[in-house]
């Protein structure tokens, strides 16, 4: 077990490893969209505080980027600022990424016809809306999890001490 464990620690620690670990992090199936939508919501604010720092669209994602631990969202970032560099749309990155939330796509959109400042803060008000009722639905599962794992387990050790005396 102690060999896996530290395999499994050392894939993580090259670039891949690390990056397919990442995307599953982002794409499991309960907790995944809550850590997407945390470290969205974390980019965000990040840029939303650059640009009303007056700083350039570039510059704010150029700055924000920093934020970001995730390497999936970290890669369509710094696609979106190099496609910002040469002129084509910064929003098709996010496009890409697995379980990008579509409305977030959509408010970008329209941020980039009209005001992007107001429209960062429509998307951070829209993103602590959308992981609230993360949290809740989350909240709502994990108990019916936690009682199958747990009677998994239960099962495992009746069977486990049961055998033996069976056998007997």
């Amino acid at each position: 077990i102690g060999g896996i464990v530290g395999l499994f620690i050392a894939w993580k620690k090259t670039s891949s490893g690390r990056y397919m670990w990442d995307k599953f992090k982002i794409t499991m199936p309960i907790f995944g969209q809550l850590i997407l939508k945390l470290q969205l919501q974390k980019f965000f604010v990040a840029v939303q505080i650059n640009l009303k720092n007056n700083a350039r669209l570039q510059e704010a994602i150029s700055l924000s980027k920093n934020v970001l631990t995730n390497t999936v969202l970290l890669a369509a970032v710094e696609a979106a600022e190099s496609n910002l560099l040469v002129g084509d749309s910064w929003i098709e990155p996010f496009e890409s990424t697995p379980k990008f939330p579509p409305m977030v796509l959509e408010m970008l959109r329209i941020g980039m016809e009209s005001d992007m400042n107001e429209m960062i803060d429509n998307i951070l008000a829209f993103m602590e809306e959308d992981i609230q009722i993360t949290i809740e639905g989350i909240t709502k599962v994990l108990p019916n999890v936690s009682m199958a794992f747990m009677g998994i387990i239960l099962i495992w050790f009746v069977i486990i001490i049961l055998k033996p005396i069976m056998e007997v």
